[in-house]
């Protein structure tokens, strides 16, 4: 005799079950479906492998998640727009304000990326040797402006689904060491 088939003619639907749902079993018979609830196996409770609670991320496309990251760290961080109309962060760290600037755009939102951006302006600018020096040892970069005034760069690629806040949370770590170099190495 088939497993599946009951000699009175109803057939056991266990085979359209994923099978996390054996336990559910549907019975056919003639046109009448009768679901039937059951546990056929037993599954010691070390084997169910706990829920996850979901991770809360930060992304560009959604720039109040940025935001709030640097509110929930003590930051004031005030939303506004750049000259593109694309979002912008301005906020403060160190002393210094800084900006973080939004990028890979789709008609001023859906972003994919962010750039940390903070310059000070020099009465008499800096050399492009002196950037240069920074340049070759360090991680982010020092660009000069039009007036040779230095400006630290980051960007950050964040993808359409952004990153893990903690994640976020680390890189801010490594901007806010990054700021104090930064200012100790443009004012010795």
């Amino acid at each position: 005799m088939n497993p599946d088939t009951h000699p009175s003619g109803i057939i056991a639907i266990r085979d359209s079950l994923p099978a996390h749902e054996y336990g559910k079993l549907a019975i056919l018979y003639g046109q009448h479906i009768t679901a039937m609830v059951g546990i056929f196996e037993c599954i010691e409770e070390s084997e169910v492998e706990p829920q996850k609670p979901a991770m809360s991320m930060v992304t560009a496309r959604d720039p109040k998640t940025i935001q709030n990251a640097l509110q929930k760290k003590g930051y004031k961080a005030q939303m506004d727009t750049d000259s593109r109309g694309d979002p912008r962060i301005k906020s403060r760290v160190s002393g210094l304000n800084y900006s973080i600037y939004f990028y890979g755009c789709e008609e001023r939102k859906n972003c994919n990326s962010i750039q940390f951006s903070l310059g000070i302006g020099l009465a008499d600018g800096m050399s492009f040797e002196r950037a240069n020096q920074w340049n070759w040892k360090k991680r982010l970069s020092i660009e000069l402006d039009d007036e040779n005034d230095p400006f630290l760069r980051w960007n950050l690629m964040m993808g359409p689904d952004g990153i893990p806040s903690s994640t976020f949370d680390e890189v801010f770590a490594l901007w806010e060491v990054a700021v104090d170099q930064f200012k100790d190495f443009v004012d010795p």
